[in-house]
């Protein structure tokens, strides 16, 4: 597995890195999760420095978020997600009910300690779970790979990386988006890859 340029990574210089496109066909999500499909479906790429000649296009950046909540919608979208339960609304329902004497023989303390305290723990392990993900968002996001600055190739964090963009990637290292091989050190300009995150399997895949 030798080093390899993606999206292409590129050893040779880039006198018209502007004015290069890059046609990849690709088949629409939307239509894949309908079960249909779009010919002819194409996305347009021009290979520059200049993010804003892309930004037309509507490309989405690099950086990735798998955490639900923030510090301002965990509280309300929190209880929303646990009152969505059946039982924890049946509970709540009947803690509202034992409030009012005249209709309800249970003091609201009996009902309304057990519930406070089952939605308590069950938001708890909420919070401690949506922060690990946000922590491997972060450590995803920072980690380091390099990139052509129009003169030479310079370290960027992997969030900081966007369509269009020359990135190269040495062995053993990780992708840090979806790349489209260019170039590689390789007699037959091709390059080995282990896809065991995406699939489980730990054969290397060749690419060209």
């Amino acid at each position: 597995r030798g080093d390899a340029d993606g999206v292409g990574a590129h050893r040779t210089p880039v006198t018209d890195m502007a004015s290069l496109t890059v046609k990849a066909s690709l088949k629409s999500l939307v239509s894949f999760a309908r079960g249909t499909s779009l010919v002819g479906e194409t996305r347009l790429v021009h290979i520059t420095t200049d993010h804003s000649v892309n930004k037309l296009f509507g490309h989405k950046g690099n950086g990735i978020s798998t955490g639900k909540y923030n510090l301002v919608t965990f509280f309300p979208k929190g209880l929303y997600e646990q009152f969505r339960r059946v039982a924890n609304l049946y509970f709540l329902s009947v803690a509202i009910i034992s409030l009012f004497e005249a209709i309800s023989p249970i003091k609201p303390y009996t009902i309304w300690a057990p519930l406070c305290l089952v939605v308590g723990l069950s938001m708890t392990k909420e919070a401690v779970e949506d922060y690990g993900r946000h922590k491997q968002d972060h450590e995803q996001n920072t980690s380091l790979t390099e990139k052509f600055d129009g003169t030479s190739m310079t370290q960027c964090e992997w969030r900081d990386i966007r369509a269009g963009d020359v990135v190269r990637v040495v062995r053993d290292q990780a992708f840090p988006c979806d790349l489209i091989l260019l170039a590689s050190p390789l007699d037959d300009a091709v390059c080995y890859v282990e896809t065991k995150n995406l699939d489980g399997e730990t054969n290397l895949k060749l690419k060209r």
